[in-house]
């Protein structure tokens, strides 16, 4: 992208406004419009619980998370064997990290 041009998100920013206060974000999905607002005194939130769960150990267990990551194998074959682990009878027993990878 050429410098000084703007994105989708710049011009969807430049729609709020400061003078609304406290700043809910009821669907976090990728958290863009969020980290690019950094609001003080913000909410986010979001109805799949997994999610939520996501962005909960993200705030208090980043660096376990990245421990963990890099365990990971970066592989097609590795991606399409893990991608449906939600669907496994066992997978809410799994820890809040687990979940999140």
């Amino acid at each position: 992208m050429a410098r000084g041009q703007k994105t989708i998100i710049d011009g969807y920013i430049e729609s709020f406004s400061p003078k609304y206060g406290t700043y809910f974000e009821s669907f976090i999905g990728g958290a863009a419009v969020f980290f690019n607002l950094q609001p003080p005194g913000s909410f986010i939130s979001d109805f799949n619980p997994e999610v939520v769960n996501v962005y909960q150990v993200l705030k208090h267990k980043i660096q376990a998370l990245i421990d963990d990551l890099s365990r990971h194998e970066i592989s097609k074959t590795y991606y399409y064997q893990i991608r449906n682990a939600d669907r496994l009878p066992d997978f809410s027993m799994w820890s809040d990290r687990t979940r999140a990878i």
